[in-house]
């Protein structure tokens, strides 16, 4: 199978975008709330927890997939910060839960405010059958990214 075969091209052309767009989206968010001392990374660690409730840092890691390591260094600048709290997990005694604080439950509505007032900006740019289609065909390519098809 010819590694330069068209569709080949079109796919890491297409990976590459959805890499520098997620960066482009980290800093679009960093910049954007940077008067509410919250980074991009930091923004969807509190995300997930006001999502999917208490997580475990590795859990956290894990829905990524990024090192523990890295979500502890986000999970140790929101503590100090005050923006989450550690509490005990019934499930595993060596590995904490971490949870949102009112302090953070608060900054995560400015920020979901924040988001709403631009969003605008980015729709008009997109028709729904675009966004519709944008979010299947890459959602078929995580799915099958994490089935790791070399493995078989």
């Amino acid at each position: 199978m010819p590694s330069d075969a068209p569709a080949d091209q079109l796919l890491r052309e297409w990976i590459d975008e959805i890499r520098s767009c997620f960066h482009q989206l980290g800093a679009a968010a960093t910049d954007m709330h940077q008067a509410a001392g919250v980074t991009g990374q930091q923004r969807a660690v509190l995300e997930s927890l006001l999502r999917q409730g208490d997580q475990t840092v590795p859990d956290m890691a894990r829905a990524r997939p990024v090192s523990r390591q890295h979500i502890q260094m986000i999970v140790d600048d929101l503590l100090q910060s005050g923006l989450v709290t550690v509490v005990a997990n019934p499930a595993h005694q060596r590995s904490s839960l971490i949870r949102l604080t009112a302090k953070g439950r608060k900054l995560m509505a400015a920020v979901v405010a924040r988001e709403r007032a631009v969003m605008p900006l980015f729709t008009a740019a997109f028709s729904a059958e675009e966004l519709k289609a944008a979010i299947e065909v890459t959602r078929r390519l995580r799915r099958l990214a994490a089935e790791r098809p070399w493995r078989r």
